[in-house]
């Protein structure tokens, strides 16, 4: 093996065994926390979660969710609502995130989440399939299977008093 193969590997081995910055960590183990609650009450499944920084920040979280349910476009805001104010209250409440967050108290412009309503073998529905909510706006979206993308067709501002 040449050494310069050699050295690629050492440094790859010693990049993933690196820790990630604490604003980062804080993040992740914040968003990840929250997740597994949601998880075991409402029926939610995380498909991911963490945040966006900016100087060592967190500028902004998210958590993504997928839920084996159909659920109308008002259902499915209720539940966005409701799963983003106790993401909002939990985050706000945790002492050990509030000195690596940007803006203090957080707001729905701060967080981004999604929920895909999807069937037994992990398929979208058709029709309406996924809601999102991203810089303080709702999408709600169809699954396009040709193009394998969601695609919004309409949006609204989060509510402000949910």
């Amino acid at each position: 093996m040449g050494v310069l193969k050699q050295l690629i590997i050492v440094g790859c081995v010693f990049s993933a065994c690196a820790k990630p910055p604490e604003y980062a960590k804080q993040a992740q183990d914040t968003a990840l926390a929250f997740t597994h609650q949601v998880e075991k009450s409402d029926g939610l499944h995380s498909l991911g979660s963490g945040g966006f920084y900016t100087n060592k920040k967190i500028d902004s979280l998210y958590i993504d969710f997928e839920i084996k349910k159909r659920l109308s476009a008002e259902e499915a805001k209720a539940l966005l609502t409701t799963t983003v104010n106790a993401f909002i209250e939990y985050v706000n409440q945790n002492e050990e995130i509030r000195p690596y967050l940007q803006t203090y108290p957080v707001t729905p412009n701060q967080i981004s989440t999604s929920i895909a309503f999807i069937d037994d073998k992990r398929s979208p529905f058709v029709g309406f399939s996924q809601i999102h909510l991203y810089e303080g706006i709702i999408y709600y979206s169809i699954f396009q299977p040709e193009k394998k993308e969601y695609s919004p067709y309409q949006k609204e501002l989060y509510p402000k008093n949910d």
